[in-house]
């Protein structure tokens, strides 16, 4: 079963090599033949994902080290 932030790893992968040239878990260039502002949009919602991966990260170690 996967929790919140394994469907939000998923999902940033998933886009990562959609629009990434060569995606490996990080990327950088986009497609060759993606318009830029498309490349931009995407490249966009990807940082909201690696900021809501990082922020539930946070939530659940928070948790852990609070001992709740």
């Amino acid at each position: 079963m996967q929790g919140r932030v394994d469907k939000l790893i998923n999902q940033k992968h998933k886009l990562g090599y959609r629009i990434f040239e060569d995606y490996d878990g990080s990327g950088w260039r986009k497609k060759k033949g993606m318009h830029q502002k498309t490349f931009d949009a995407h490249l966009k919602k990807y940082w909201q994902l690696e900021e809501a991966i990082d922020h539930g990260i946070f939530l659940r170690l928070s948790k852990e080290l609070s001992g709740a």
